[in-house]
């Protein structure tokens, strides 16, 4: 999803979402399950956004807040946050940015807390 926003590839990121849409209120779970890397929500938020659905967008955005929250997946919830906090400065309006300074405010207290440093340049990077 993130090489999609970054490169504005909005009909790539068109198709991985209709891919995806099936699995939406799901987790992805690495083979064997060794690792969690978050609800599909979580990936389907950021390719909705680029591929121009920002209602979706945010929907599954707070849907992934949602399911991480369930589950206690702190980090995770961290790095939705960014995300979303992200998508909702980068949509310009001006209404969204004190919700959008409450998530990376959580955030970083989270990437701070758990020595999430790659998190956290992206997060003071982002509040400038």
């Amino acid at each position: 999803a993130r090489p999609c926003l970054h490169l504005g590839a909005a009909r790539d990121a068109a198709f991985f979402y209709e891919a995806l849409l099936p699995w939406s209120g799901t987790y992805v779970i690495s083979p064997l399950g060794v690792a969690c890397l978050g609800p599909v929500d979580a990936f389907l938020g950021p390719l909705a956004e680029c591929a121009g659905y920002w209602k979706d967008a945010m929907r599954y955005y707070e849907a992934a807040l949602d399911s991480v929250d369930r589950i206690g997946n702190r980090p995770v919830r961290a790095h939705i946050q960014y995300e979303y906090a992200r998508g909702l400065l980068g949509h310009g309006l001006r209404r969204h940015r004190p919700v959008a300074m409450e998530l990376l405010t959580d955030a970083e207290c989270v990437a701070q807390e758990l020595n999430l440093a790659g998190l956290l340049g992206w997060i003071q990077t982002l509040k400038m």
